[in-house]
């Protein structure tokens, strides 16, 4: 009798532990899903692609106004990349106080060492980054343009800063920093060129000068 009750009391056990194993594999997938689906609201579909590139929802990638893309060299410094390929790509990660850590394909993180921008610091160390969509500069800092001036197809609504704790990321003197204010070089644009309505906004211009000229 004792060694049924036992059997009983070990089924019980291992059901418990698989029923509660269950509704915890859900709850963390909600989680995971609520966080994806914030992440999904603070940075604009465009910015996001897949590992090919391409539209997506795996990773997202920033464009600046010289069409040159935010990326690492080998030895983990931050720099502009003339290319969209996977040293382009990032990894959002919504920390505690609904700010971003950016992840690199090497799992370490964008951050500073010794005033320095780098792509190789650890989680704790990672940059706090909040999202500031269709920024607009101050006129002494703009010289009279806006922050779109160089921007081209669709992507005229969808530009982002990157906000730090001291200020922006901007690229100054062939490297970054962090800058006070918002400038040009601090507003970056979905990294896919839409080739379609560059095309038509050139001709859009186009037949305006046409007309003017008339």
């Amino acid at each position: 009798m004792r060694n049924f009750l036992l059997l009983i009391s070990t089924i019980a056990l291992f059901a418990f532990a698989a029923c509660t194993g269950s509704r915890l594999k859900v709850r963390t997938l909600q989680v995971d899903t609520a966080s994806f689906d914030k992440l999904k609201l603070m940075i604009p579909k465009l910015f996001w692609v897949d590992q090919s590139g391409s539209p997506g929802d795996k990773f997202v990638a920033f464009r600046s106004r010289n069409n040159t893309h935010l990326s690492c060299n080998p030895q983990g410094e931050l720099i502009l990349d003339q290319h969209l390929n996977k040293t382009e790509f990032w990894t959002p990660e919504i920390l505690d106080d609904k700010k971003v850590s950016l992840k690199w394909m090497n799992g370490k993180y964008l951050g500073q060492k010794n005033e320095i921008f780098r792509c190789d610091v650890s989680k704790n160390d990672a940059a706090r980054i909040k999202f500031e969509l269709n920024p607009k500069l101050s006129g002494s800092s703009s010289n009279s343009t806006d922050a779109t001036s160089n921007v081209t197809s669709s992507d005229k609504n969808q530009t982002i800063a990157l906000r730090l704790d001291r200020g922006y990321l901007g690229y100054l003197n062939n490297k970054f920093m962090i800058v006070p204010e918002l400038i040009l070089d601090s507003v970056f644009m979905p990294p896919i060129v839409n080739a379609t309505m560059v095309t038509s906004t050139m001709n859009t211009t186009n037949t305006t000068n046409t007309t003017t000229t008339n």
